[in-house]
């Protein structure tokens, strides 16, 4: 990659750290594929996807700190939803949670753009970018959080008409 500023490699460094536990730091015996925390820990009922889905917006909201374009944003933003919308579903949500990767295809988003505006020009624009994207960010976090908030009562409606149909109520 080429050279940034060492902050911003601090940053993604830690991301990419970050990203690793969530999504590859544990092997499939057997296998060539590795999976994370973040499949685990949507395992919890009910909360389990929020959970995730809240680690994944800190790489959103750092990569907007650090300068990521809106249109990178909204990609970023997207891994996450639709990772976090089929999350909810039983059993195919836990598979889609292991192949997706959400979090690492977000990081590699921001290495790519990192490695298109590295250099000295490319500092300055990144500046400038990460003061008008923080709007950018908060907005794509909160419209993951709408998401979280209608799967949460989407899969209570499901809980209690499954409850109704087998007679508890």
């Amino acid at each position: 990659m080429p050279k940034t500023s060492p902050a911003r490699e601090r940053v993604l460094k830690r991301l990419q750290g970050f990203s690793h536990l969530l999504d590859r730091a544990l092997p499939i015996p057997g296998t060539p594929y590795r999976f994370g925390l973040d499949p685990i820990i949507g395992l919890l009922p009910g909360s389990g996807d929020a959970i995730g889905a809240a680690f994944s917006a800190y790489i959103i909201w750092e990569s907007a700190r650090i300068g990521i374009p809106r249109e990178t944003i909204g990609k970023m933003a997207f891994n996450i939803i639709l990772e976090m919308a089929v999350g909810v579903v039983p059993v195919l949500g836990d598979f889609v949670d292991v192949a997706w990767k959400a979090n690492v295809k977000n990081v590699e988003l921001l290495e790519a753009h990192l490695e298109v505006v590295a250099g000295d020009e490319g500092e300055t624009v990144l500046e400038a970018e990460a003061q008008a994207n923080r709007n950018v960010a908060i907005a794509a976090i909160v419209a993951i959080a709408v998401v979280m908030v209608l799967a949460a009562i989407g899969t209570l409606a499901l809980l209690r008409l499954l409850w109704t149909l087998l007679g508890g109520g």
